[in-house]
């Protein structure tokens, strides 16, 4: 489980295009204290992953500390399919309408 959350901070680390360095600056952490816990040689100390989430409030802790959701807090995944309907109406307009769970409709008209 503790080396799920690490590999979640990597993801991080990724994401932000950050050096484990530059991380333990942002968080104020020491970075061999930072280091030490990314690689199992120290436990995951609640204080590191506090610093985190304080300091990168866009992340969701749920999906920090559990892997549910996205990594970003209001963020949700796009469904893999989806119902679309595309016609041209009475006035030379593209419609498209798309349905899907998180939407109801979406429509986008324009003249072509």
């Amino acid at each position: 489980m503790k080396t799920d959350v690490i590999q979640r901070i990597r993801e991080i680390l990724d994401r932000y295009e950050l050096s484990v360095s530059s991380l333990a600056k942002k968080i104020g952490v020491v970075q061999a204290t930072l280091n030490r816990q990314l690689t199992g040689e120290n436990a995951l100390s609640l204080d590191t992953v506090n610093a985190i989430l304080y300091c990168y409030e866009e992340i969701s802790a749920e999906w920090l500390l559990r892997g549910d959701g996205e990594m970003l807090k209001g963020v949700t995944a796009m469904p893999k399919s989806f119902d679309a309907k595309i016609e041209i109406d009475n006035e030379g307009c593209l419609k498209i309408k798309i349905k899907n769970n998180y939407v109801h409709t979406i429509e986008y008209k324009d003249k072509i």
